[in-house]
């Protein structure tokens, strides 16, 4: 039971690595979300932030707002 729980501990762990080291992600002219590499990536990653909170206050504010930032 042990070993299953390591293996996909270990999958898991290394499916995940590629989106990490994906970088910056871009929307091409018809609309599909690309990766720095050019490969295709989920197009939530490349949706602006929906909600952001104030640098200072830490409340909820309006993404487009002076001192917001993503959360």
């Amino acid at each position: 039971m042990r070993r299953l729980i390591a293996i996909i501990a270990a999958v898991s762990v290394t499916s995940g690595m590629p989106a990490l080291a994906g970088g910056p992600y871009t929307l091409d002219a018809k609309g599909n979300c690309h990766e720095a590499g050019g490969k295709f990536a989920k197009k939530a990653l490349c949706a602006p932030p929906t909600r952001c909170r104030d640098k200072k206050s830490g409340r909820f504010a309006k993404c487009g707002a002076p001192g917001a930032i993503p959360t």
